[in-house]
């Protein structure tokens, strides 16, 4: 009878949620073993007594045991009741079982992550791995935080879910031998797994163009961009992609550039945006260039002719200030006016491309576009930005130095995406106010990709708007943002206010700062606006955004540990996926860091600690 109420609840599991584990064979097929996991959500111990072949025994608060299904739930899996307060009866009992030849699960966080990321590991377990002699297996839950059992959107069960079958995948590591166990060690080889199951996720291995398409597709209604101009225009998913079709089947039969890089010089707005998805759904790689009114033209040409690049999306605005580029002896470079070509583009070719992406099935606009097939290399670049280096104190000031190309590959874009809604960072529809360019990874993630892949909206200025030095307060109250990504010239405008509006102060939960080092002023905006300004940490010559700060969660339910989203002089914690290592220095390591880099070092002095805080040295701090 127990056989088949566990069937009977592993089929009845396996419709909402879609569950996969590897590397099973190292799991020791007899014997006693003490197993740890990550713990994100109220069901990992019955995710992880599905997906595993031997019976796990799970420790149990023993007042549990009487509570009709609690008790009756007890029962079924062989759960181990105890009394945490008797530590040394909670010890004795499970070195027992373990001894006995079971297999003991225990999550060593002691709680529920509210934040995503793994908390302190709590050192008990090595005590009890010592005293039963018993090896220690790590085991990662990926993709479990999300479900309405976990605490994402700030509560625990009450939400309807993002979608049907679930995907989870539980993930093996190495055995730990008891010699070695350490809180310091096992963290290690939980972050370690987190890293190979972010790489190993399947929809990493998918063409960008495929992806682009697949997401758009889906919540066709919703709002993807807000952009304020003369009047608040908002862009629904449908638009975008209508748009976006278009102008990739316009350029696939009137661009004759032959190259598969296509530069793109615009300032921040909505426009670049459906530029770079028109190029990208056209099989083209858009390289996003540094953009300035008086562009060093020596500069923008040495990059374009490195790349072998002709072609140059731009507005006929900026036409005179590159004038020079076509009078070169160089090959002529061909310029391309971003508004005449998507009038081209436009009519009604776009009116049934929004209807058909409405209401023509996935795989049919798959099909008629040509993207059924997959990639044969995942690695290869499907978009580039250019980063700006600046050469003096002031980060907007025209003397800078072009920074090394950098190229991301569709497991890089979307993994970066997953990492950063595996945490409790953006809530789930929520609009985020980006006006960072496109030449930068934190314009690139919040204002282009996260929009498309994700229920999250992007709000932004139009470039005239932008100039014209209108109240900022009336803009992001109109935008309805409650996420604010800061650039110097938004912190300016901010602080040039002489009061802040009390419906932002209610509106705007958090400022994002990817500046570093810190910029002073984040205290007196912080003091100027009572919204916590949150630091994250993107290096520019790696094009990754490594580590955010969050608003620390709540406590979910007055037994709840209190957690940390943030803390002082951290530029935050390190996102899922990402590894770390000491030796000398502390080493970051991920399958999905980079195409160039799968190590990356942090600054000499920089030091991670037990929650995962990143604490760079003091000069760059």
């Amino acid at each position: 009878m127990q056989n088949f109420f566990r069937v009977a609840l592993s089929a009845f599991l396996r419709l909402f949620y879609k569950i996969d584990s590897t590397h099973m064979d190292r799991l020791p097929k007899s014997g006693g073993v003490l197993m740890i996991s990550n713990h994100v959500s109220y069901i990992d111990w019955l995710v992880l007594s599905l997906a595993c072949p031997r019976p796990i025994r799970f420790i149990l608060n023993e007042r549990f045991v009487n509570m009709p299904i609690a008790g009756w739930f007890t029962r079924l899996f062989s759960s181990l009741p105890v009394d945490p307060r008797r530590t040394r009866a909670v010890i004795r009992k499970t070195c027992e079982a373990i001894n006995n030849g079971d297999i003991v699960c225990i999550f060593p966080e002691g709680q529920l992550s509210r934040s995503g990321v793994m908390n302190e590991l709590i050192k008990g377990f090595t005590l009890i791995a010592s005293q039963a002699k018993a090896p220690i297996q790590p085991v990662y839950i990926d993709s479990m935080w999300g479900s309405i059992f976990s605490f994402e959107r700030n509560r625990f069960f009450k939400k309807c879910p993002l979608h049907l079958r679930y995907p989870v995948t539980i993930n093996i590591g190495e055995l730990i031998p008891y010699e070695n166990a350490s809180p310091e060690g096992a963290r290690e080889a939980l972050v370690a797994l987190s890293a190979e199951s972010l790489g190993n996720r399947p929809e990493m291995k998918q063409p960008l163009d495929r992806a682009l398409v697949s997401a758009l597709k889906k919540r066709p209604g919703a709002a993807c961009l807000i952009e304020q101009g003369k009047k608040k225009h908002v862009l629904k998913r449908e638009q975008i992609l209508g748009l976006s079709v278009a102008l990739s089947r316009y350029w696939k039969t009137s661009l004759t550039d032959t190259s598969d890089k296509i530069a793109v010089f615009l300032p921040p707005g909505a426009a670049p945006i459906y530029i770079n998805l028109g190029l990208m759904i056209a099989g083209k790689t858009p390289v996003n260039l540094p953009f300035q009114h008086q562009p060093d033209l020596d500069q923008l040409a040495a990059k374009l002719d490195h790349h072998g690049i002709t072609t140059l999306v731009t507005s006929r605005a900026f036409f005179p200030q590159l004038e020079a580029l076509l009078q070169s002896k160089k090959p002529a470079y061909h310029l391309l006016d971003m508004r005449s070509e998507i009038d081209a583009a436009s009519g009604v070719r776009v009116m049934m491309e929004r209807l058909l992406a409405r209401f023509e099935p996935l795989w049919s606009t798959l099909r008629r576009l040509e993207l059924e097939s997959g990639s044969d290399n995942p690695q290869q670049a499907a978009f580039a930005f250019v980063p700006r280096i600046p050469t003096s104190s002031d980060p907007d000031t025209a003397k800078a130095a072009y920074g090394e190309t950098l190229f991301l590959s569709t497991s890089n874009i979307l993994a970066q995406v997953h990492q950063l809604h595996s945490v409790n960072f953006l809530t789930t529809g929520e609009t985020v106010f980006s006006e960072s360019p496109l030449n930068t990874i934190e314009g690139v993630i919040f204002s282009l990709f996260l929009p498309v892949f994700s229920h999250n909206t992007a709000a932004m200025r139009s470039f005239g708007r932008q100039t014209q030095g209108d109240s900022i307060e009336s803009i992001l109250r109109e935008s309805s943002a409650s996420s604010i990504l800061l650039t110097a010239k938004l912190r300016q405008q901010i602080l040039a206010e002489e009061s802040w509006h009390p419906q932002l102060k209610e509106q705007i939960r958090q400022f994002l700062s990817f500046q570093l080092p810190p910029d002073t002023s984040n205290l007196t905006l912080a003091d100027h606006t009572g919204t916590p300004v949150l630091q994250a940490y993107a290096p520019t010559d790696l094009g990754r955004i490594l580590a955010v700060s969050m608003v620390n969660p709540s406590r979910g339910s007055a037994a709840s540990l209190e957690q940390h989203g943030n803390l002082p002089n951290s530029v935050g914690r390190l996102l899922p996926g990402i590894a770390a290592s000491h030796t000398e220095t502390w080493d970051l390591q991920s399958p999905i860091l980079s195409d160039q880099k799968k190590c990356y070092p942090l600054p000499t002095g920089s030091h991670i600690d037990k929650e995962g805080f990143v604490f760079l040295k003091a000069e760059d701090a």
